[in-house]
């Protein structure tokens, strides 16, 4: 009897499932929708019928754009159903489509447009428009900034990153104001027609949030300016990056201490084409980077302090025609004060009037080398074939060198090639004195290393 039974049951979900595909083939879909889940209802007993009536009624689910339920039904059936049914990866690739239907993968209309389009379009809307109470970033480079754009960044106290060209003198006080207005800024890059930014003796900091600051200075000096001195760290306490770039302009030291290693958090500082009235007293001992590029002494006298010794977590640095701050004896008191924990990794001595290949080769055979991946020497007074002897076994890791404006040879090319073990991927060898021959490049490059064309010469 009771298989008698059992037998009935199959024949009924049969018979619905029957009635239910023809309503939806007839595009009957109310009626196919009751007979699924009627079959639903009765299959509960048999996995492999219960599978089908989940897809099916799902699937008219989604005829009728009732895709929310459509949805919930797949999610149902695949926490109802085994691991293992071999139906379950099924379900699973039509809930998947289901879900890329709901919430469609969006794509900026502005990466998609030709630019002339997106330019025609921007060209009809003012300030106002295109910006909103929830923009976080802001750049207004593309012109000289106007009374009125500042007044409507007054609108935005959410900004964290804001860059802008100021078309009036910016000081200490007006950048006070600025920053005072958006709180919870991150980065700031400001270019002025004049700059003022004196120190401060009010050490209140409306900068708190700042990480990251790069200011251009295009006037002939400033004075005593509040990135360099002592009351940074109270000013800008959580600041990362500086970033100081002029043109030719001098900076008087009047009131600053032009000490800045109390900072507990800068890590990057890059100062190009300044004049400094002073030398720089110390820098903090956090910091990672350092970039200094053509820089000019107002005094002549040498420094007192070396600013490099106590950078105990320098990774980078780039001096290319520095200040006389930097020279042989300032960078091997720096690597004698970290030795033997040296962390450097990429080294730029470029036009450096105080270092030349005498100073290298001690450096080199101190070890103090080792741990470089690059190097770059550009027009180093001195380097030569017999220098680049030493270098192949004294830095071993150097993955890149920079050689242009040397005196070296194809014989370095050579040697470097040929070095056993050697983990070189990329040599530059631009305007070297004598040009190097074109057999010794080809070899070079025969070796793995990526060897750019030397400027001046077709191969």
């Amino acid at each position: 009897m009771a298989s008698s039974g059992n037998s009935e049951a199959i024949d009924g979900e049969n018979v619905l499932q029957a009635y239910g595909q023809a309503q939806y083939a007839q595009r009957n879909y109310v009626g196919a929708l009751e007979a699924f889940s009627t079959m639903l209802t009765v299959a509960m007993r048999d996995a492999d019928l219960l599978v089908q009536g989940y897809l099916r009624t799902a699937q008219v689910l989604q005829l009728k754009q009732r895709l929310e339920d459509a949805l919930q039904l797949y999610e149902y059936a695949l926490k109802t159903i085994d691991a293992n049914d071999a139906k379950r990866p099924k379900i699973e690739l039509l809930k998947a489509k289901l879900e890329k239907a709901l919430n469609p993968p969006r794509q900026d209309p502005f990466g998609i447009l030709p630019p002339e389009l997106v330019a025609m379009v921007l060209g009809h809307l003012d300030l106002r428009t295109l910006i909103c109470p929830k923009v976080v970033d802001i750049d207004l480079t593309d012109h000289w900034a106007t009374l009125d754009d500042y007044r409507l960044l007054d609108e935005f106290p959410g900004l964290k990153r804001l860059a802008i060209r100021s078309g009036y003198t910016l000081g200490s006080q007006g950048l006070d104001a600025l920053l005072r207005v958006h709180p919870v800024l991150e980065s700031l890059t400001i270019q002025a027609k004049d700059f003022s930014i004196e120190h401060i003796r009010d050490k209140s900091s409306p900068m708190s949030q700042l990480r990251s600051l790069a200011i251009s200075l295009p006037g002939a000096s400033t004075s005593d300016p509040i990135f360099f001195d002592s009351t940074l760290k109270d000013r800008m306490p959580v600041l990362e990056e500086l970033k100081i770039t002029g043109s030719l302009t001098t900076i008087n030291f009047y009131e600053s201490d032009r000490d800045i290693s109390s900072h507990p958090c800068l890590r990057i500082i890059k100062l190009s084409q300044l004049r400094l009235s002073n030398h720089l007293e110390a820098l903090p001992p956090a910091l990672e980077e350092i970039h200094m590029a053509h820089m000019t002494d107002v005094t002549e006298h040498w420094p007192d302090h070396n600013i490099l010794r106590g950078l105990p977590n320098l990774r980078v640095a780039v001096f290319d025609n520095p200040s006389n701050d930097i020279n042989s004896q300032s960078l091997e008191e720096y690597f004698e004060s970290v030795k033997p924990n040296l962390t450097l990794k990429s080294l730029t001595l470029t036009n450096c009037r105080w270092v030349n290949s005498s100073a290298l080769l001690r450096f080199m055979l101190a070890d103090y080398l080792d741990p470089l991946t690059e190097l770059n020497i550009a027009s180093m007074c001195g380097v030569e074939d017999e220098t680049i002897m030493v270098m192949r076994s004294a830095v071993p890791k150097l993955r890149k060198l920079d050689l242009s404006r040397t005196r070296v040879t194809g014989f370095s090319i050579k040697l470097l090639a040929d070095e056993e073990n050697s983990k070189l991927e990329t040599l530059i060898v631009h305007e070297t004195e004598d040009p190097v021959s074109r057999d010794a490049v080809e070899y070079g490059r025969s070796k793995g290393i990526h060897i750019p064309t030397p400027i001046c010469q077709k191969y």
